[in-house]
């Protein structure tokens, strides 16, 4: 997901990583090759059905739109050649393609490819729960994904080869920066249709146009490698020949391995943030991402009950959750959208206009909890919390239940672990509780974080829903959307009926703690969706 940085320049600043220690280079690291640890596996290789910033970052790096970000959060030209054509009505916009760029399987780049993926992607057989991010901005997007309108309706037309026309439902101020986004990037339908059920289960049924392909994915394992694209149209400014994964979820190997010259960066997460924060190699990244409890809000979860998920929205301290928990520079969140995110017209912090902020109040728990007991007929519950088996969400899981119960004794919950592939299915399959999520904003605009929870979102997996909030939302992109004070007040109403429902309790704004060798320049974290970009990596010999 990514950004506009026209509306807060002063936000968007590229991530060039500089600390003292040891400038060596991981020791097993060959020639140009640099080793990173991540916490959590791939999920898929097909962009219709990717929701996890881990794997955005796979498509960020082996695969190319019209336009990219470049490592200082500059948007520039990726497979447009010239800056687009764009109608007085600011609703039609003429993209000329370079020519000379390909995908792994030798077939040209065309606009016939961004066509068929913009169509694939909005088209309801396909089911990609990326839908959401055409819809209210290319034309017919809507009618297309929810209406049964025919998918060639959609506002996107290969004009020939390597001239694209798209039409957009309302002007988007921000639409190029959009087109950065990976639910952008073009599909090869050869590929598709060749593998079909097995496209983007491995690294072998997977084509690629962007800076590196992937290599040695099996759709489980637990390392992968990210090798130099020969056929990249712009393969002599990636300046790497390798970039080698593996999935370390336990904090003390991963260290471990840092220490020992195995690694030349990974995440750093609850007591080894604190303990490594004076370390040279360490770095805290802030990020725009917020994390929050996911909520079954379906008829067979007690979660559909307003007041029992308020109860829990005010049960236990953010604060306390981020300085002795996570240590790694997070911040509570009381609000959907995190502060200092957007200003209104008069210059203020936009959530000051935003009511019914999330906070611990153990006196409002209780009542809470009181009427939700009356309206349900029950003195005790039982929750589940779902979990991803890493260390870090387990700590996070385990203070939310000694919290919860602390605050709430009738309320018990119990923690269960799955693997981080296996979240997001059980979520939509409707498996649980309540879970903590997060959501990094695809540009600076809230409504990038109250679209997630509209009734028909692909991404609403708690199942949230309130005509008032719906219609506010749809206002603020429909009938306000020329007015910025009017779509202000549209969107901070919206958001203070979600919080007053509690419809996802508020946790944090995400940051990332770091140990980072100080050899490896240029490597880009995005501030906004936390997905990282190694094609403008240099090492310092």
């Amino acid at each position: 997901m990514k950004k506009s940085y026209h509306l807060i320049a002063c936000l968007v600043i590229g991530l060039l990583f500089i600390c003292g220690c040891s400038k060596n280079s991981s020791s097993s690291s060959k020639g140009k090759e640099v080793n990173l640890a991540l916490i959590s596996e791939l999920t898929s290789g097909d962009l219709a059905t990717v929701t996890d910033t881990n794997t955005f970052t796979m498509f960020n790096n082996v695969q190319e739109g019209l336009y990219r970000f470049d490592e200082n959060n500059h948007l520039q030209k990726a497979l447009v050649k010239e800056d687009p054509k764009i109608s007085e009505d600011q609703l039609t916009y003429t993209f000329k393609l370079r020519e000379g760029a390909k995908w792994s399987n030798g077939d040209p780049v065309t606009a016939k490819d961004f066509e068929y993926g913009w169509r694939r992607m909005c088209d309801p057989k396909t089911g990609a729960g990326g839908a959401y991010f055409f819809d209210y901005v290319i034309k017919n997007a809507h009618q297309v994904i929810y209406e049964k309108a025919p998918v060639d309706s959609l506002g996107v037309k290969a004009l020939d080869d390597y001239t694209l026309e798209v039409s957009l439902a309302y002007p988007v101020p921000y639409f190029l920066d959009l087109l950065a986004d990976p639910l952008y990037f073009p599909h090869n339908q050869k590929a598709v249709e060749k593998f079909g059920d097995k496209f983007g289960s491995s690294s072998e049924t997977m084509v690629y146009n962007g800076p590196f392909v992937l290599k040695n994915w099996t759709g489980s394992t637990a390392e992968w490698a990210y090798e130099k694209n020969p056929d990249y149209w712009d393969k002599d400014n990636v300046h790497v020949d390798k970039v080698n994964i593996q999935v370390v979820k336990e904090d003390a190997t991963a260290v471990n391995l840092f220490e020992l010259g195995k690694l030349d960066w990974l995440q750093l997460r609850g007591e080894y943030s604190k303990q490594y924060a004076k370390n040279p190699c360490f770095v805290s990244v802030p990020q725009k991402a917020s994390m929050y409890l996911t909520m079954n809000q379906t008829d067979k979860s007690l979660l559909k009950n307003k007041n029992l998920r308020l109860a829990i929205a005010y049960a236990f301290d953010r604060k306390q959750l981020t300085e002795r928990v996570l240590g790694d520079g997070s911040i509570p969140l009381g609000t959907l959208t995190p502060p200092d995110f957007v200003k209104t017209a008069d210059g203020k912090d936009y959530i000051e206009g935003v009511q019914n902020k999330h906070e611990k109040n153990p006196e409002l728990a209780k009542e809470f909890l009181q009427k939700a007991k009356a309206e349900l007929g029950k003195d005790k519950f039982k929750l589940e919390y779902l979990a991803v088996d890493d260390e870090s969400s387990k700590l996070v899981a385990e203070y939310l239940q000694g919290q919860i119960q602390e605050t709430l004794p009738d309320v018990q919950i119990t923690i269960k672990t799955v693997p981080s592939k296996s979240l997001f299915p059980t979520l939509k399959k409707g498996e649980f509780d309540m879970a903590r999520t997060g959501w990094g904003p695809d540009f600076f605009d809230p409504i990038t974080f109250l679209n997630l929870f509209e009734g028909k979102s692909k991404y609403n997996d708690g199942k949230y829903t309130n005509a008032a909030f719906d219609q506010l939302v749809h206002r603020s992109k429909i009938e306000d959307a020329k007015d910025k004070d009017l779509r202000m007040k549209d969107m901070q109403e919206a958001e203070s009926i979600f919080l007053k429902e509690a419809g996802a309790p508020t946790l944090y704004a995400k940051a990332l703690a770091t140990l980072h060798k100080p050899h490896m320049k240029k490597f880009f974290i995005d501030p906004l969706t936390g997905q990282q970009t190694y094609k403008f990596i240099e090492l310092e010999k």
